[in-house]
């Protein structure tokens, strides 16, 4: 009988003692899991984290490129909508600018305008004749060209801008001031002065 219950004592033991571990690795078990669905929160808070900030810069961009397309747009339209008071080819720009360099490259921007307005006030008036070639290469009328200049002469932006300034807004002299010349105005009888500008002088027939 004691031999019985010595026996039945130690599995007893034995299996209280597996029993413990068996719990033991049951709790350690649960405490990796935890762990592990501790560690898979965190990486989906920060891939979340993650996608919530490349949203926020992909809006960001989207707002920029949106905003850069509406300037884009109204630039356009606006370069539609811009009206030119004359229309000229290329090559009669570049050809007003050659004269327009020889005749005024050192004076001022005002001054500037104003020249190319008489050549289009001249333009206008049809006396001289009905293109900016013929305006420019009527007989006695430009100095430049009757000495050859025009071929040689490098404009610079400066003449381009005035030209350009003319054709959007017109030009900045009354229509009857059709004459321009340096260091004095001209003495002819019904001839008028209108204005001193740097050192070019301009006036016309009334």
């Amino acid at each position: 009988m004691k031999k019985y219950m010595k026996v039945n004592q130690a599995i007893y033991y034995e299996n209280t003692i597996a029993a413990l571990i068996g719990v033991i690795i049951c709790f350690g078990c649960v405490i990796y899991l935890i762990n592990q669905i501790q560690e898979r929160n965190k990486l989906i808070d920060f891939l979340f984290e993650k996608y919530q900030a490349t949203q926020k810069l992909e809006e960001k961009k989207n707002e920029m490129a949106v905003g850069m397309l509406e300037v884009v747009e109204e630039e356009i339209v606006n370069e539609e909508t811009t009206k030119y008071v004359y229309t000229i080819t290329n090559e009669e720009r570049e050809l007003l600018a050659k004269l327009l360099y020889c005749e005024g490259g050192i004076e001022s921007e005002e001054c500037q305008r104003a020249i190319v307005s008489v050549i289009f006030n001249r333009l206008e008036n049809g006396y001289w004749g009905n293109t900016l070639h013929d305006i420019i290469y009527a007989k006695g009328q430009f100095e430049p060209v009757s000495k050859g200049l025009l071929n040689k002469a490098k404009p610079k932006q400066q003449q381009y801008d005035a030209i350009d300034y003319v054709l959007k807004n017109g030009s900045t002299l009354p229509s009857w001031v059709q004459y321009f010349r340096a260091n004095y105005h001209f003495s002819w009888k019904g001839y008028t002065p209108y204005c001193f500008l740097s050192t070019t002088y301009f006036g016309g027939m009334k």
